[in-house]
């Protein structure tokens, strides 16, 4: 009976786990396109590796080896910088672990979702900016940057967490970047130290984490109304701080992975 009851519990579809206010929220938000939404939360989700063509030139290894090894499709391909998506559960079949092979732990590669890597593909880096990424672990969109940096360019990657700031750290290392500079410290502080800066300023910030909830149990049990309203004041401060690092005619990047209007399009009215 302890079997078949937790048998039954790892079949429970996600979307009878997802608190009624939330889904009222949504389906208030959404409209025609709800049940479009619920359906994706059964979806498998799209994994995918960002390539750091600058390590792969020095190497033996060109992006065809890559493409081929791990059966990927290139999504985005510049100079710099290459992003690829793959079938985990396929690959994990053949024995092949992405995140544990040589590859990955030499710096040619950064695992992350197809979705957090779009504020970056827009950008349109020139290769000798200034830029700041103000929540910065671990490091994903800080990498991004780096791949397309020129060596005139530079990057400060915070993180206000220490824990955080030493993944983001060993994250950065790995993939042999060296114009860059780790810190972990307030918004606060590099407003102070940073006024009027940089050429771009990066906010991926905290979030209420409503799209998590697909792969989150943690992500579902913690939203509420509240958490949103607090999570949006703290992006509020972090926007105003980022604000006033921009030079003049710079650019900011505003980014969350949640979908509440409070901490997205109002606080881009906001700003």
């Amino acid at each position: 009976m302890l079997f078949f009851a937790k048998f039954i519990n790892l079949n429970v579809m996600i979307r009878d786990t997802l608190k009624s206010e939330y889904l009222e929220r949504m389906k208030h938000q959404l409209k025609d396109k709800y049940n479009a939404y619920i359906d994706s939360l059964e979806q498998d989700e799209t994994h995918g590796i960002v390539l750091n063509l600058k390590k792969l030139s020095n190497s033996s290894i060109d992006i065809d080896y890559i493409i081929k090894l791990f059966k990927a499709n290139c999504l985005f391909k510049n100079d710099n910088i290459a992003y690829l998506t793959y079938d985990k559960k396929q690959l994990e079949k053949e024995g092949i672990y992405v995140g544990k092979h040589p590859l990955h732990h030499a710096g040619l590669y950064y695992i992350q979702e197809p979705s957090a890597s779009k504020a970056i593909c827009e950008l349109d880096i020139k290769g000798d900016e200034a830029v700041i990424d103000i929540c910065a672990s671990p490091g994903g969109k800080s990498i991004e940057v780096l791949c397309q940096l020129g060596d005139r360019g530079f990057l400060v990657s915070n993180d206000i967490d220490l824990s955080r700031a030493k993944t983001l750290q060993y994250n950065i290392e790995r993939m042999g970047f060296e114009n860059v500079i780790v810190t972990n410290t307030t918004s606060d502080m590099l407003k102070d130290k940073f006024k009027e800066c940089f050429d771009i300023v990066i906010v991926d910030a905290p979030c209420s984490g409503e799209g998590m909830m697909r792969k989150s149990e943690m992500a579902r049990k913690q939203w509420s109304t509240g958490l949103v309203t607090s999570m949006s004041k703290i992006q509020k401060k972090l926007l105003v701080d980022a604000y006033d690092m921009l030079k003049g005619g710079g650019r900011l990047v505003y980014s969350t992975c949640t979908f509440s209007c409070e901490e997205d399009e109002d606080n881009i009215e906001y700003i």
